[in-house]
């Protein structure tokens, strides 16, 4: 979970939790609070030889006459276990 000004809020990953806090760097993560827009993406690390399916969601306020945006939530599924069954 990533607040509306870019600050990390929460995350599911017990290894990496000194990250929250922290200001977000991940280009997508931006402009999906810049644009409001779903950002979805299968990407291939190198390193590691892995799949992951991106998925960056913003939460949008519809409270009252204005939509605000609220932060996003960014999913990262690894994917290998979907390609080893094909």
């Amino acid at each position: 979970m990533i607040d509306a000004k870019g600050v990390i809020r929460g995350t599911s990953n017990s290894t990496n939790q000194n990250i929250v806090g922290q200001k977000t760097t991940d280009r997508n993560v931006k402009d999906v609070i810049y644009n409001t827009r779903t950002y979805q993406q299968v990407s291939y690390n190198k390193t590691t030889n892995t799949r992951y399916f991106v998925s960056i969601v913003p939460l949008i306020n519809t409270a009252g006459a204005t939509n605000n945006l609220t932060g996003v939530v960014y999913i990262r599924a690894n994917l290998e276990s979907v390609y080893q069954n094909v």
